[in-house]
């Protein structure tokens, strides 16, 4: 996390997440709510049997849903 430079990021049009929580795409959603620009996240989704490099950083489909959840809640937030 404190790797990632979200004043900056906001010049680009999304976000690919390779964090292990899904903090960072909470903060980026909450950082860009009053935008009028589209922008879009990528987080990496993991079922029980996967494999690969991106496993360590994907969070399982509960958590999934717990993020979506969270990120409808922040944008309802828009003024």
């Amino acid at each position: 996390m404190s790797e990632i430079n979200f004043k900056s990021m906001q010049k680009f049009a999304g976000f690919s997440d390779h964090t292990e929580d899904y903090l960072a795409p909470l903060i980026y959603v909450t950082q860009s709510v009053n935008s009028s620009k589209k922008r879009f996240y990528e987080k990496h989704v993991r079922v029980a049997e996967s494999i690969g490099p991106y496993k360590p950083f994907s969070i399982d489909m509960s958590d999934f849903k717990e993020l979506i959840s969270n990120i409808r809640q922040v944008e309802s937030l828009k003024t």
